[in-house]
Formats: structure tokens, sequence, C-alpha cells
């Protein structure tokens, strides 16, 4: 069982209705509109979950859902809201860092996800809008110069820096202690797939 907590602008108490279900969170948030105002939502006996509107991601409008769990641990769902349906377009987790990149210059920004995995593993997620399609991106390491994947724990990781603007990538490359490293930029290093 869910509890919302609407937080209005133009009212000065929060509205509070409870949801049982996704789908009914999901039709509330819809019924409400998508001005800017943030709902939070906390599920009992746990960290709680807050969702927050966005405007303009992957070419849409939305809301989020965040779920904290143990040791701060996240699980963040980006959700488009069309006037006929409301679906998932993007999801991140760990310690989620996102950034909206143009990384092919088409002029339409990609959603860049740095994520963890609970054990601490960090890896990279790139969201992508083709037409009325989301494709999900991940680090292609079939594809990089030695690579080889030994069968226990990750044998390929990466992580955005949107300083530099680029991808750093580390591998387990063949006769190799340790990880090599390498760079990239854009889209070079990454292999799509449509997301469902």
């Amino acid at each position: 069982k869910f509890t919302v907590a609407g937080l209005f602008a133009d009212y000065e108490a929060a509205t509070v209705c409870p949801v049982t279900s996704q789908s009914e969170l999901e039709r509330l948030i819809r019924f409400a509109g998508l001005d800017g105002r943030v709902y939070k939502i906390w599920m009992e006996r746990s960290a709680g979950i807050v969702t927050e509107t966005f405007t303009d991601i992957l070419g849409y409008d939305g809301f989020t859902t965040t779920e904290t769990g143990p040791h701060a641990w996240k699980l963040r769902t980006y959700y488009a809201v069309t006037e006929d349906k409301t679906f998932p377009i993007a999801e991140t987790y760990g310690m989620p860092e996102e950034y909206l990149v143009d990384l092919d210059g088409d002029g339409q920004e990609e959603l860049v996800c740095n994520t963890a995995s609970i054990s601490g593993v960090r890896n990279v997620i790139v969201y992508q809008r083709r037409d009325d399609e989301i494709w999900q991106g991940a680090i292609d390491a079939e594809a990089l110069p030695g690579f080889v994947n030994e069968g226990t724990g990750p044998s390929c990781w990466g992580e955005y820096d949107p300083e530099e603007d680029l991808f750093r990538i580390y591998y387990r490359m063949e006769g190799q202690d340790g990880y090599a490293r390498t760079e990239a930029r854009g889209m070079e290093r990454l292999e799509f797939y449509p997301y469902t």
C-alpha cells in the first residue's frame, strides 16, 4: 500500500490519498497533470519512493519514480506520459548519475546514465529515441581490442565523464593483469538494442 502526498504550489496543505498499485499511482499522477508539481510517495516499512515530473527527456514529458532500498541503493524509472498511455522509457540504478547529452550530433539529446550494481560495479547505459521507439545502449565489450570474458567478476565496465564528455571503459585484456583502459567519445563504443 502506498500513501501519496502531492505538494502543490497553489495549495497551503498537501493532498493525501491512498494508492494500492503502481497503475493507480500512474493514473493519479497523469490525472494531476505535469506542471512541475513534485510528488512524494512513501511505502509502508521501506525507505520510500519519490516521484518527480520532467519535461522533454527523449522528447517526452513524464515522471520518474525513485525507490530507495538498503544502503541508499536506488532504482529510478522514467515514465513518458502521452495523451493515451503511460509507459517506461528508461531505467537506472545504484547511485544514479544522469546526463542529457547529444552524443551523435543530431540535435536530439540522449539520456546517459552512470549506474552501479548492488556489489558496487559501475557501468553506463545510454537511452536514445528513434522515431517512436526507445533504444538502450551499452558498451560493446566484444569489439574492444584484445577483450576476454573471464567469466568471473566483471570483465568490462565503464562510466561517462560529463566534464570531459567521454566514456572511460575498463576491461579484461588477454595476457594482461588487471584492467585495460580506453576512452571513447560519442557512440563509437556503444551497441544499441530496443528497450522493452
